[in-house]
């Protein structure tokens, strides 16, 4: 008996070290992304051809968005957009849980804040994350806001 257990016992040690080493796929998109808006080429047209005043205005709403985005090991997030607007600049902040499934990640926003104040949107639906093939950077599917996705797309790049 103590011969078979001499046999096992450096196999079942090697299993445990392997399966401890072992991960979930999605494992690999925790950490820090930082977001950034990125104009179709329709937009970069249509603001070249656009009143100075309002291409401006849009470049600044825009183009200064300032996204970060902090997936947890333990399935929560914590996302915080920033609008250098001048003329009524934002922080929002939203906490959440994630989900990976058929190769998409799943946002679902269960507390939001604007400039610290509970958000007036009530109809928070979940947002989808597609990831590239190496899980280092996440675009936002806007499919689902077609005016939203007319001027680009929102990517986000792990740091």
């Amino acid at each position: 008996m103590s011969k078979i257990f001499e046999i096992l016992a450096p196999i079942g040690a090697l299993l445990a070290i392997a399966a401890a080493g072992c991960s979930k796929p999605e494992d690999k998109f925790v950490g820090h992304y930082t977001g950034q808006m990125q104009f179709s080429q329709k937009t970069q047209v249509d603001l070249a051809k656009a009143p100075p005043q309002l291409a401006a205005q849009l470049k600044d709403q825009l183009g200064g968005l300032k996204m970060d985005l902090e997936l947890k090991k333990d399935k929560t997030y914590t996302a915080t957009a920033t609008i250098p607007s001048s003329q009524t600049p934002s922080t929002n902040v939203s906490t959440g849980t994630w989900a990976f499934e058929d190769n998409k990640l799943t946002l679902t926003d269960l507390n939001e804040t604007v400039n610290g104040k509970p958000s007036p949107l009530t109809d928070k639906k979940p947002q989808v994350l597609v990831p590239a093939a190496d899980g280092n950077s996440l675009t936002a599917d806007m499919s689902g806001n077609p005016q939203a996705a007319q001027f680009g797309s929102l990517v986000f790049r792990k740091s």
